[in-house]
């Protein structure tokens, strides 16, 4: 019987399948993947929610107004970092090690999104570099009248 869910486990893992999480492997819906706008919609409304969440926290802990707050996240998520705001700089908080954990999370969570969705969107030289027709290269090692072919 062991024998048996033995082989049954090493052939799923052969065939690439688990038999428990099959139908959460992608395994019945083959070559799928996501819409690009449903993942740029995700990761824009991830940090918004970040954004806010995180301006939240720092308005009553740094005693900036909630603009302010908002403000400093998205200077720090988007790497700009003018440093006119800057957070931990009291010298005494309620709680300091929460909070330096909570800015740590949010500042981490805050820049990963904002720089998958800068990611996600390509530089427009990449996307002209696409569109653009494929130009002769020169070939290393060739004479002068033979490099462009």
């Amino acid at each position: 019987s062991w024998k048996g869910f033995l082989d049954l486990l090493r052939s799923a893992r052969l065939c690439g399948h688990h038999p428990v999480l099959q139908p959460l492997s992608g395994a019945t819906l083959p070559g799928w993947k996501p819409s690009v706008y449903h993942v740029m919609l995700i990761l824009g409304l991830s940090a918004i929610v970040i954004s806010c969440c995180a301006s939240a926290m720092y308005t009553p802990v740094e005693g900036w107004a909630y603009l302010d707050s908002l403000y400093f996240c998205f200077v720090t998520f988007s790497t700009i970092g003018f440093g006119d705001l800057v957070s931990s700089q009291n010298a005494v908080y309620s709680y300091q090690g929460l909070y330096r954990l909570a800015n740590f999370f949010f500042i981490l969570t805050g820049v990963c999104s904002l720089q998958q969705r800068q990611r996600f969107l390509g530089t427009p030289q990449r996307h002209q570099a696409r569109l653009a027709p494929q130009t002769r290269t020169l070939r290393p090692n060739a004479r002068l009248g033979q490099a462009l072919r």
